[in-house]
Parts: C-alpha cells; sequence; structure tokens
C-alpha cells in the first residue's frame, strides 16, 4: 500500500486549505493518459472514491487508488521535494 511522509501530509493540507476542498474529501492515484500516448501516475483530491478503487483508511487521509495503478504503487512513498517556493509532490519506488 503507499504511504505518505509527513511531508506530504502537510502539503496536501496546505493545498486543500488553500482551495477550500472539503476535509471529507480523500486523495485518488489514477492513471492519467498523456497526449503523445504515454501514461503517469496522478493524484488528486476526490469527493469518494471511483468504482472498483482500493480504499485505504489507516493514512493521515483517505486514499483511493484506482485497480490500474495499484501494483504499480503498491510498496510506493508520496513525498515532498524542494524547496518552501517550490515544492512538488513525487511517487518514490519503494525497496520490498
Amino acid at each position: 500500500m503507499i504511504e505518505l511522509t509527513k511531508g506530504a501530509a502537510n502539503l496536501l493540507t496546505e493545498v486543500r486549505s488553500a482551495n477550500n476542498i472539503p476535509e471529507s474529501y480523500g486523495l485518488r492515484f489514477y492513471n492519467k493518459a498523456g497526449e503523445d500516448g504515454s501514461s503517469a501516475v496522478a493524484i488528486a483530491f476526490a469527493q469518494a472514491p471511483a468504482q472498483g478503487d482500493e480504499v485505504i483508511t489507516e493514512m493521515q487521509l483517505p486514499v483511493y487508488v484506482a485497480s490500474d495503478v495499484a501494483n504499480e504503487i503498491s510498496d510506493a512513498v508520496l513525498d515532498v521535494e524542494g524547496d518552501a517556493g517550490a515544492q512538488r509532490f513525487v511517487i518514490l519506488a519503494g525497496t520490498g
């Protein structure tokens, strides 16, 4: 199951507050297709999980993982890199 670092959880709280996103929304990981046909794991706040999503509730906030990315991020960590002026989320591959 994907994990969130303290830094990622703090930044998510800031983003949620700055965008007036209700605390009841969870964080959803899903596959996003690019214009060139590539795909990448994307994240967004979601009111509820989509049909077929894996729901993780032991975390700082509800997390929904789309079935098409569940294996890809099953042992990963969502973290933050950069300084306070230019932070961004990164998904780090797990070691297990």
